[in-house]
């Protein structure tokens, strides 16, 4: 979970339009649905549900559903690898239920075929996810209008 600050810059409905600073983890945001990029890229605007009912020009603490990049990039390693040595164990000890396959054949094509699957696993994993982030949620009201 990420929290930023914003500004209440209107309300539509039930819905607060919140202006914020973009910072640097925008570009790896995967809810950039609910934002609109303003000033060359400076500032965007998000869509939250206003169920703190905040004002225009209230002061706001946004909570953002952010997976752990670093967390994404130790699993694309590890899970693949991890996955090549067991296809490859597996396949050597299957090698004695084909006789007509060398080995060291059976075991790679095993440890390539379970490390390819384990890869669009994690990807599919990861798109799913991505797709059903969950969007903003208003946190608290931080400062009134002055």
């Amino acid at each position: 979970m990420m929290l930023e600050e914003g500004l209440i810059a209107a309300l539509d409905n039930d819905t607060a339009l919140v202006r914020k600073a973009r910072g640097s983890a925008c570009d790896n945001c995967s809810g950039k649905g609910s934002c609109n990029v303003l000033n060359g890229g400076c500032e965007v605007v998000v869509r939250v549900a206003n169920t703190l009912h905040a004002r225009p020009g209230e002061k706001v603490m946004l909570e953002f559903d952010q997976p752990s990049r670093q967390l994404r990039k130790i699993l694309f390693i590890l899970v693949p690898l991890l996955a090549l040595l067991t296809g490859g164990i597996l396949g050597r000890l299957g090698a004695g239920f084909f006789p007509a396959l060398e080995p060291q054949v059976l075991a790679t094509t095993c440890g390539v075929v379970t490390m390819a699957g384990a890869t669009m696993a994690l990807y599919a994993y990861y798109r799913y996810r991505e797709q059903h982030q969950k969007p903003p949620v208003m946190k608290k009201i931080i400062a009134g209008t002055p």
